[in-house]
């Protein structure tokens, strides 16, 4: 069996090109955020550590300083109901 390279693939270009634009599109604006965050430090933090968290770092402290607005419609529900 001979094995392929995935730009042999006839539509390649097309989805890289999709899937960058997708990639961009759903990207929050982490220097805002960075800013957000400088501005007014978490407890425990500065704005220095602040401004040396990599990327994905700031995004993962953003979500869980705010994981409890994002499942906001769910709250009052605990535990596991089977009906």
């Amino acid at each position: 069996m001979e094995e392929g390279h995935l730009h042999d693939f006839p539509n390649y270009s097309l989805c890289v090109i999709l899937l960058l634009k997708e990639a961009a599109y759903i990207k929050p604006d982490t220097e805002k955020l960075r800013k957000k965050y400088m501005d007014n430090p978490p407890e425990g933090m500065t704005s220095e550590d602040i401004r040396r968290m990599s990327e994905d770092d700031l995004l993962d402290m953003d979500y869980f300083l705010n994981e409890d607005d994002l499942f906001a419609d769910e709250a009052g529900v605990e535990g596991f109901y089977i009906f």
